[in-house]
């Protein structure tokens, strides 16, 4: 069970912060605002202050705060393993993520601030 878990939080972090950084905010808006907690964890803070999200799993996430629909929100940092994945590469370069737990996941080389990431590439066929 925990492997499912820490691989689930891995995938998530991946997409909402390739998600967060890469689209405009009306299409964020579109797809799904972040939680209330994200957005309580921010109050006080300025654009880009490092924070900490706790999951529902109780389940630690270092995280920034990004404008989100004029709101300042915490979006999850992208995990080593997405930049370490797209070393060397091209973007659109499909690679292989390999999480703690030993599984792999099929990605995408995507930019991310300037660098590439490795996104989850749920569009390939056996993507979990």
């Amino acid at each position: 069970m925990r492997k499912k878990t820490s691989t689930k939080l891995l995938l998530t972090t991946l997409a909402v912060s390739i998600i967060m950084s890469q689209l405009p905010v009306s299409a964020i808006a579109a797809r799904r605002e972040p939680p209330p907690e994200a957005f309580t964890v921010c109050v006080g803070k300025s654009e880009g202050a490092a924070v900490s999200i706790t999951t529902p799993r109780n389940e630690t996430l270092n995280a920034t705060c990004r404008m989100f629909n004029g709101k300042l929100a915490a979006a999850p940092e992208t995990p080593p393993e997405a930049f370490e994945a797209c070393a060397g590469k091209s973007e659109g370069t499909p690679v292989t993520i390999t999480t703690p737990e030993n599984e792999t996941i099929s990605a995408i080389c995507r930019m991310f601030n300037g660098k590439l990431a490795a996104a989850p590439d749920k569009g390939r066929p056996g993507q979990k």
